[in-house]
């Protein structure tokens, strides 16, 4: 049952309750004085308010567990994205490491081949 019809069941019956004979008779709901009229009306305005404010409470209390939920929801995804951003610092500085041990590598064989182009340069002496 939805909130409007769950309200207006529960006017219903307050106004049911208040004045009974109201469908019966033809005058007064209570078959008093006029007087009494706007002191049932009044009772009964302020018998839905005071549902309504019931009302409203719950669906405040409700919008503060939904808000509570998307907040720890927002602290999980930023748990996991501050996650994947250190494992991909981490990545990084590995690459950057290993692109250095490459770099001595590439080095280390250039000065190799600079080494062996210089002696095959050299003229061969011949022994006798």
């Amino acid at each position: 049952m939805s909130a409007a019809a769950s309200a207006r069941a529960r006017a219903a019956a307050l106004d049911e309750r208040l004045c009974p004979e109201a469908g019966t008779s033809g005058g007064t709901p209570t078959g008093g004085a006029p007087g009494d009229d706007r002191q049932h009306a009044a009772f009964f305005r302020l018998a839905v308010w005071a549902g309504m404010l019931k009302s409203q409470r719950a669906c405040g209390a409700q919008l503060r567990g939904v808000e509570r939920r998307l907040r720890e929801a927002r602290l999980g995804l930023e748990g996991l994205r501050t996650g994947r951003h250190r494992g991909l610092r981490a990545a990084v500085r590995s690459l950057a490491g290993l692109l250095e041990a490459l770099d001595g590598q590439l080095e280390a064989l250039e000065l190799q081949d600079n080494r062996m182009a210089s002696r095959a340069e050299l003229p061969h002496t011949v022994v006798r």
